[in-house]
């Protein structure tokens, strides 16, 4: 599974990826890649500026697999307020 999420900015739309999970019988099968692949192309399609996703580093498979997408990491300060 995995989810686009649509963000509307000042300077236009463009988009979130979150929650992307594959089943460990169907990991290394391309089922991934089918994921992103699909949520790029309807991100292309309604035209978002850009996509974001974050990923821990222990996620092997899944940074390689961002990275051969064209996603490029960046060094951020990541913060979150629990409410």
């Amino acid at each position: 599974m995995a989810t686009l999420v649509p963000i509307i900015i000042p300077t236009g739309l463009c988009g979130r990826i979150e929650d992307v999970a594959v089943l460990p019988s169907l990991q290394g099968k391309g089922v991934g890649r089918e994921l992103m692949t699909r949520l790029i192309s309807e991100a292309k399609r309604s035209q978002m500026s850009h996509l974001t996703l974050t990923s821990k580093p222990g996620r092997v498979a899944a940074n390689a697999l961002y990275s051969k997408l064209g996603f490029v990491r960046y060094e951020t300060n990541n913060y979150r307020l629990a409410l």
